[in-house]
């Protein structure tokens, strides 16, 4: 104590400055810490909205990329898509061995610059021994699908299974945008989280022009040259039930409207993520049950 006060006695610093000095720092050391405390929860704020808005771009990113492979929907509803893919999008990846720069069928073209990958376009067996062409078997839906050019088939690798399928669902009780494949009709992938923090989600889907006859007729809500999702819902006879889920609701979809909500943090103003895609495969590609 005595060491304390012959040093305090030295005139560079007296004992009465160092308690005010004291004394100023427990009045200002609360504060500091409070705006510390502020500056890092806002830092972590911004952090935060920053990484879930590289997710949203990165999620919208694939959902463009995989939407402009889509050929035909399947199932159609406010929280699903289900559609058949160009197998091409899966370049010898995935799970799912396209291989561009390999003849398949030994025509001399290799897949990336073969129209028909398994050579099947113009065969079709209607009975043992009867050929046809893949053109005759339009009225034959069970078997349409399976050969023709790569367009209209969706069998490219000659095994009678679909080749892609993905799906598109959000998870309410995730949050999330999930994606996930099915290869030559396997089972399901692991889901893929694309969006999270969604609280809410909706897909909308619609028709283009309309020149068929079954699908002039479908056009009186009002009668404007499209179709819309509610025209698209009746075409099986049964309107108002929520789900196209039945061939001739899903087979004139051209485009699809998508609307995410994302909440980022509690307390912060919603996040829209929202567009429309129209797929070009969608209104060329010749549909078969």
């Amino acid at each position: 104590m005595k060491n304390f006060l012959k040093k305090s006695e030295d005139p560079g610093v007296t004992l009465t400055e160092l308690m005010v000095a004291i004394a100023l720092l427990g009045i200002l050391l609360p504060p500091m810490v409070g705006l510390f405390k502020n500056m890092t929860r806002a830092m972590f704020t911004v952090d935060s909205r920053n990484q879930r808005q590289a997710v949203a771009f990165q999620g919208q990113m694939a959902l463009s990329r995989d939407f402009e492979e889509m050929n035909e929907i399947v199932l159609a509803g406010s929280g699903v898509v289900r559609f058949y893919m160009d197998r091409t999008r899966f370049d010898g990846t995935g799970g799912f061995q396209y291989r561009p720069f390999v003849d398949e069928d030994g025509d001399g073209f290799a897949n990336n610059l073969d129209p028909d990958d398994d050579g099947d376009a113009f065969e079709g067996v209607n009975a043992p021994g009867n050929v046809r062409t893949a053109r005759d078997l339009i009225t034959r839906p069970s078997e349409g699908w399976k050969q023709g050019s790569d367009l209209q088939d969706d069998d490219d690798d000659g095994d009678e299974k679909r080749d892609l399928s993905c799906e598109y669902f959000y998870n309410s009780g995730n949050q999330t945008i999930e994606r996930r494949f099915s290869f030559n009709e396997e089972p399901w992938t692991t889901p893929e989280v694309l969006f999270d923090h969604v609280v809410s989600s909706t897909f909308t889907f619609g028709g283009g022009e309309v020149w068929q006859p079954e699908r002039i007729l479908a056009d009186n809500h009002p009668k404007d040259g499209m179709l819309s999702q509610t025209e698209l819902d009746a075409l099986d006879g049964v309107p108002n039930e929520g789900l196209l889920d039945d061939f001739r609701e899903t087979q004139w979809i051209t485009w699809i409207d998508y609307s995410f909500d994302i909440l980022v943090n509690e307390g912060a103003d919603k996040q829209t993520v929202q567009g429309r895609l129209s797929p070009r495969l969608m209104a060329a590609k010749e549909k078969f049950r």
